[in-house]
């Protein structure tokens, strides 16, 4: 494989072919690194350093590109016009409190299940008193803002108490 590189050291093409004038055998370096088209061979180093994936990413003294906040979580993308992480590690917290709302949820529902019952012994207004309840339940996904906890505990969620 050769790099023609250009007299900066921006790597310009990457193809298979004899070496030519302005262009690198590509042998790996001492420390791994690969030749990317875009990049660029930084000699006094012995290494190819990647593009630069973002125009608000600095290099490294160890030759990595690094973003000016630093990701919360490998399920974010960098938006670079809002210079922050975004994308689907919101997406993915947002469902995991979600899910931990409807487990407790479903639940709690399970467990009032009886009151639906024709053969309870609950009056006419202990049994509206058990619908308002359950219904307030399953309206919780669409009205509740929960929050997890360090723990992982649901927090921010205001149960309807039981009649």
């Amino acid at each position: 494989m050769i790099a023609e590189i250009d007299s900066a050291g921006l790597i310009l093409n990457i193809s298979r072919g004899t070496v030519a004038r302005n262009s690198f055998e590509l042998t790996t370096p001492r420390n791994g690194t690969e030749a990317r088209k875009g990049g660029r061979y930084d000699s006094e180093q012995d290494r190819f350093i990647p593009p630069q994936p973002y125009p608000s990413w600095v290099l490294s003294e160890g030759g990595e590109w690094e973003p000016p906040v630093r990701q919360p979580s490998p399920m974010t993308k960098w938006h670079e016009p809002t210079q922050r992480w975004h994308g689907y590690g919101e997406r993915y917290a947002h469902a995991q409190k979600i899910h931990a709302l409807r487990q407790k949820r479903n639940r709690l529902l399970a467990e009032s299940d009886w009151t639906g019952a024709s053969d309870t012994a609950l009056t006419s207004e202990q049994q509206s008193a058990w619908r308002l309840y359950r219904q307030h339940l399953r309206d919780l996904p669409s009205t509740a803002v929960p929050t997890l906890g360090d723990n992982g505990q649901l927090a921010g969620v205001t149960w309807p108490m039981k009649p």
